[in-house]
């Protein structure tokens, strides 16, 4: 599956993550300060929720780190795995971290 960025200035793909199962994947497009998470769904990656918008110009995304996936209690195959998500904005000094979920 081909994922493609957001615009041509978008820089997509300079950094990605991927989870330690293969089955999530974190795609930072630092030219426009966005990262997007994408869950294997059979043989495609399906974008889950909305982009993740850094402070523009600030290079949001050009460092990345996903954390291993957990389950809710319930342990539904169907539900996509919580992750934890930490991104750089090198440009201004910051770190974000984000618990993703669905």
């Amino acid at each position: 599956d081909t994922i493609y960025g957001v615009s041509s200035e978008s820089r997509s793909g300079h950094r990605v993550a991927l989870s330690g199962n293969g089955k999530v994947l974190a795609v930072a497009d630092p030219g426009v300060s966005i990262v997007r998470l994408f869950d294997k769904d059979g043989a495609e990656w399906k974008q889950r929720g909305h982009h993740i918008q850094g402070k523009s110009d600030s290079n949001f995304g050009s460092t990345i780190s996903l954390s291993g996936e957990s389950f809710d209690i319930t342990g539904n195959p169907r539900t996509s795995p919580t992750v934890t998500l930490a991104v750089g904005a090198p440009k201004i000094g910051l770190v974000r971290v984000f618990t993703c979920s669905t």
